[in-house]
C-alpha cells in the first residue's frame, strides 16, 4: 500500500480500534473495572492517534518536551481516575471551559507533539 494511504488510514484505524475496545470493555469487563479501563484505553489510543497524525520522519530526542507532555497526560488521566485532586487547579480549568472534549483534544495534541 502507498505510504500516503497508510499515513491517512492508520489514524482512522486507531479511532475504529478505540470504538471497538470501548464496546468490548463494556461487554466483557466487570462493572467495577469498566470505567478505569475505558479511561486508560481512551487516553492511550487518543495519544497514539495524535502520534500517527505527526508527519515527521525524524523523531525528536528532546527530553524536556516529552517530560512536559507526560506530566500533562498524568494530570488529565489522574484527574479522570480520581487519583489527583487539586481543587484550586480544577476550579481554574472549569472556569476556562476545559471539559472532557477539550481534554481529549489536548491528549491528541500531546500525542502529536510528543515526537515533533
Amino acid at each position: 500500500m502507498d505510504k500516503k494511504y497508510t499515513r491517512w488510514l492508520l489514524p482512522l484505524l486507531i479511532l475504529l480500534a478505540l470504538g471497538l475496545a470501548l464496546r468490548i470493555n463494556a461487554g466483557i469487563m466487570p462493572e467495577e473495572f469498566q470505567s478505569v479501563i475505558a479511561i486508560i484505553v481512551t487516553a492511550s489510543l487518543l495519544f497514539i492517534f495524535g502520534m500517527f497524525l505527526s508527519q515527521h520522519k525524524k523523531r525528536s530526542s528532546g527530553w524536556f518536551k516529552k517530560l512536559l507532555v507526560s506530566f500533562v497526560l498524568l494530570i488529565i488521566v489522574g484527574k479522570r481516575l480520581g487519583w489527583i485532586e487539586f481543587d484550586a487547579l480544577w476550579l481554574v480549568v472549569n472556569d476556562l471551559g476545559i471539559h472532557e472534549t477539550i481534554q481529549n483534544a489536548i491528549i491528541v495534541y500531546c500525542g502529536w507533539i510528543f515526537f515533533d
